[in-house]
């Protein structure tokens, strides 16, 4: 029997912990270009390993162009190919190979360290194979919600106040046996 309840316990309690394997980050970029190319969103990535930030969803506008997806690792757009992974908190931010995505037009779209081409911190952006010029890049942290505390809610109140009740009767219990009665 204490196995079991061993067992129900850990698997209650398991339910409540959560891993940080998600971060959120929020991005933008502007061209240098007249009239700019402005674009700007949220990037999703998984957890971070000693190669950076694996960037797994994107959403914002690319040029006031809603952005509909992620280009896999490889696929896009001059060589190098985008490999889509953000350095975070360090700069520079992307690779040479960058960030790919796709935006309402169906076009596919590369954001890139330009360091190669260009001044230290500086980006560039593709439109496919046409090189678009050179831009800044901005990435900040969203600060994490935390997460739910085990026994909080609706349950855990039911819990504390069933634990409340029990007390209280187990206290009148108690003085009234205590207590002396006068004769009347």
């Amino acid at each position: 029997m204490k196995p079991l309840v061993t067992s129900v316990c850990a698997l209650i309690l398991g339910s409540f912990i959560t891993q940080a394997d998600a971060a959120l980050f929020d991005w933008s970029y502007t061209s240098s270009l007249a009239p700019p190319i402005v674009a700007g969103g949220t990037l999703t990535t998984g957890a971070a390993d000693a190669g950076g930030f694996d960037i797994i969803g994107i959403t914002g506008t690319f040029n006031t162009l809603t952005i509909t997806g992620l280009l896999a690792p490889g696929t896009c757009c001059l060589a190098p190919p985008n490999d889509n992974i953000l350095f975070f908190p360090g700069t520079p931010f992307l690779s040479l190979g960058g960030l790919g995505f796709t935006d309402t037009n169906n076009d596919q779209v590369n954001l890139y360290f330009g360091g190669a081409r260009g001044a230290p911190d500086t980006y560039h952006a593709n439109l496919g194979n046409r090189f678009l010029g050179d831009g800044d890049f901005e990435v900040n942290a969203v600060p994490s919600v935390p997460g739910p505390i085990a026994g909080a809610g609706l349950p855990g109140l039911i819990f504390a106040s069933g634990g409340l009740l029990g007390w209280w009767r187990r206290r009148q219990k108690y003085l009234t046996l205590t207590t002396p009665r006068i004769a009347s």
